[in-house]
């Protein structure tokens, strides 16, 4: 038999069971303290991703505010740690 690196087994079985787009959300939400930073994530209490869209709850109506006015930023610096258009709108509530 032939042996394959653990590497190349998980991500034939992403490919097969279409997941790819599931772990770019996750990897999105993982990055979520990079982008914003450290200071700002102390005021998120929720994030989820549904269809492309992430969804931050905040506590902070001064936070969401300077993150509403960076948006299109955050989304920009997002994508680029999946490297691809995995989330298309941030919504802060």
């Amino acid at each position: 038999k032939e042996t394959l690196h653990i590497s190349e087994v998980l991500r034939t079985f992403v490919r097969k069971y279409g997941l790819e787009s599931k772990l770019d959300e996750c990897s999105a939400v993982a990055a979520l303290g990079d982008v914003i930073g450290e200071a700002m994530m102390q005021y998120v209490n929720d994030v989820r991703v549904r269809e492309g869209v992430m969804v931050v709850c905040l506590s902070s109506s001064v936070v969401r505010s300077e993150l509403v006015m960076n948006k299109s930023s955050l989304l920009e610096r997002l994508n680029a740690v999946t490297g691809h258009d995995t989330i298309k709108d941030i919504v802060f509530r």
